[in-house]
């Protein structure tokens, strides 16, 4: 049992390392921010603004919300992806 509490000790201060993100926005613009927890930094991305109003076409709008998705699958990727390899290493260490 005191084996199994250091790995899981050890693999929660692993997935605390992982950075973790957040969205500030007001439906027009988006702000990503990411937080690295060892280094105790925060690194601000810069304003994305969508100028949508009524009446534009659907071309101009994708135009404009393009870059956003792109921002917002990025982020959803980077941390799945980050998560993955937490796992792969997770049942690595458990096979040892």
């Amino acid at each position: 049992m005191i084996c199994c509490m250091c790995v899981t000790v050890q693999l929660l201060f692993a997935m605390l390392q992982m950075p973790s993100f957040g969205i500030l926005t007001n439906g027009k613009v988006y702000i990503l921010y990411k937080y690295c927890r060892a280094s105790r930094r925060l690194i601000k991305s810069d304003a994305l603004e969508l100028n949508l109003h009524k009446g534009v076409t659907a071309d101009y709008a994708m135009k404009q919300a393009q870059p956003v998705i792109e921002l917002l699958m990025g982020t959803i990727e980077l941390q799945r992806d980050n998560i993955n390899l937490f796992m792969e290493q997770h049942k690595r260490q458990r096979n040892e």
